[in-house]
């Protein structure tokens, strides 16, 4: 078996189903907060999320709208200063969110980590994502005990968001691993390219929003990380990357071969 030494997880679609009803809502709450008319629809929404970072698909609303709405600020210092303090109330809505029980953790993701502690493998959480969001939704998936156990990397760390490698290349280097002993696994494009472009293997698990997009250079896309009651499938690539319907950390290690 091929020497797999960590496992770098996405955030959002990957421990979670997040976005339908965790951030496009939390969105919607800071945008009603602080007095901007309108509300992000399921289908609208779906189109931002091919963007990576929250801030970002903030902007290309409203640059797409000219910057027309009420209150919005003219100069670009304070249009920066404005997503930034209208970010911090959606992050801060989506932890509210968490805790009420609206974003369901992913198929056999809390399996896959215990499992990859318990066998000494470095685990982290690599996300564009608020760090206070990450760290949330990370805690609601496998515990307090266990997500103390984990490194989180979110999107204060670095300036681009995925697709670009930096939050990637940023977390081996603060992991002192290299990109060739490591499996990354997304559930998007943007996501899966962040990967490839660091250097990784790729595994996707598409999730609601993800579900039609291209993973041509993942090395493996299945339908979850799979569990003894509810089984993965394989959608592209080896067939040794499940075992009984699970992604397992021995499974995970052929795709470094």
């Amino acid at each position: 078996m091929a020497d797999l030494r960590g496992i770098l997880f996405d955030c959002d679609g990957v421990l979670a189903e997040t976005e339908r009803t965790g951030h496009r809502v939390a969105f919607n709450r800071a945008f009603e907060k602080i007095d901007l008319p309108f509300q992000w629809d399921p289908d609208e929404y779906g189109e931002y999320v091919k963007i990576g970072g929250g801030k970002n698909r903030v902007r290309n609303y409203l640059e797409e709208r000219n910057w027309d709405f009420p209150g919005v600020p003219e100069t670009e210092e304070e249009r920066k200063a404005y997503i930034d303090a209208l970010h911090r109330e959606k992050s801060q809505a989506f932890v509210e969110i968490v805790d009420e029980g609206q974003v369901p953790a992913r198929e056999g993701v809390k399996r896959l980590i215990e499992e990859a502690l318990e066998r000494g493998l470095k685990v982290a959480i690599v996300s564009s994502s608020a760090i206070i969001s990450v760290e949330k939704v990370l805690q609601h998936v496998v515990g307090e005990e266990t997500a103390q156990k984990i490194r989180v990397f979110g999107g204060e760390h670095v300036a681009e968001s995925k697709p670009n490698p930096a939050l990637y290349l940023h977390a081996l280097d603060e992991l002192g691993l290299q990109a060739e002993d490591v499996v990354v696994v997304e559930d998007t494009r943007i996501g899966c390219l962040a990967g490839v472009r660091a250097g990784c293997r790729v595994l996707v698990t598409p999730s609601d929003y993800s579900k039609q997009e291209d993973f041509a250079e993942a090395s493996a896309v299945v339908s979850s990380l799979g569990s003894v009651e509810n089984r993965a499938t394989l959608i592209d690539g080896p067939e040794e990357v499940l075992e009984d319907g699970c992604v397992t950390v021995y499974t995970l290690a052929t795709l470094l071969k």
